[in-house]
């Protein structure tokens, strides 16, 4: 893995999660970080991929007023669940790839509503459990999102005359 455009993602989708999509209530569901960990998940080696999703995680920490280690948790959870998924499956096809997508968004929107709700308990604060279902839906509209742009991003038009090398 090449850690210094690793960093370099990190913080990009830092600023731009924070600072534009968290204030635009049309793609306010849409977590860029989660989007972030499935990416490196599919990319990366499967020793690398858990360290990547939980090094995503703890910058969502950093940014949000969640505990710090829920997402860490919760996205390194989801890239280990995309590497160990696409080892098992035919991960290249474009319908794997939606559906380890949407599963390991699906857990991690579930793990980091799960820790949040127990830290709450613990400290003895409500908790709204609105904002799971909220974030499922957001986990998975983006899930299905991700899959389809890199779908798109993999058809290359073929042909005699074509600019790409094969």
């Amino acid at each position: 893995m090449r850690w210094g455009i690793f960093v370099a993602m990190i913080v990009v989708v830092a600023v731009v999660q924070t600072a534009l999509i968290a204030r635009l209530r049309v793609l306010s569901a849409l977590d860029l970080f989660l989007l972030t960990a499935l990416l490196w998940g599919f990319l990366s080696p499967p020793r690398e991929a858990p360290i990547a999703g939980w090094l995503i995680g703890l910058a969502q920490d950093m940014c949000s007023s969640d505990p710090v280690g829920t997402r860490a948790v919760a996205l390194g959870l989801a890239a280990w669940l995309v590497t160990w998924l696409c080892a098992r499956t035919n991960g290249s096809a474009w319908s794997a790839q939606l559906v380890i997508a949407v599963l390991a968004a699906l857990a991690a929107s579930l793990a980091a509503s799960t820790l949040v709700a127990l830290n709450a308990t613990l400290w003895g604060v409500a908790h709204p459990w609105s904002g799971f279902t909220l974030g499922l839906g957001g986990a998975a509209l983006g899930a299905l999102l991700f899959t389809l742009a890199a779908q798109m991003l993999q058809l290359r038009p073929r042909g005699r005359g074509s600019p790409y090398r094969y």
